[in-house]
């Protein structure tokens, strides 16, 4: 018998019959069987142009199966979408490769203007 102290002290609370033998964790993260789900909403994309034909499953409330199929090739993911904030975040990247190759050909355009256009000032 499992005793806790939440109560004053001439009071206890007692729990009874707590199972200790399953994983509550595993429990959560366990994806339902397939003959279990109830789809709720489906999503498909034909292929075009060389891109994977894709399906999109929302299944039993908050379990996301994503099927993608190329030709013979068929990957298969399900997502818990328990575990996905549902916030988005805002992430920046910034293209260095693109910018320095725009201020590369910029200046180069600048000298070819300038010696085909001013060819006295040099």
């Amino acid at each position: 018998m499992t005793t806790l102290g939440l109560a004053p002290k001439e009071e206890s609370i007692q729990i009874h019959a707590v199972d200790r033998g399953g994983d509550f964790h595993q429990a959560l993260l366990a994806v339902p069987e397939q003959q279990d789900w109830k789809p709720e909403w489906v999503f498909r994309q034909k292929p075009r142009w060389g891109r994977p034909e894709r399906q999109l499953t929302l299944f039993n409330g908050r379990y996301l199966e994503w099927r993608e199929k190329q030709g013979r090739k068929e990957s298969v993911r399900v997502l818990n979408l328990a575990f996905v904030n549902p916030e988005p975040r805002l992430q920046r990247v910034l293209a260095w490769r693109s910018l320095v190759i725009l201020l590369l050909s910029s200046l180069l355009a600048g000298l070819a203007w300038h010696l085909v256009w001013m060819p006295g000032q040099l």
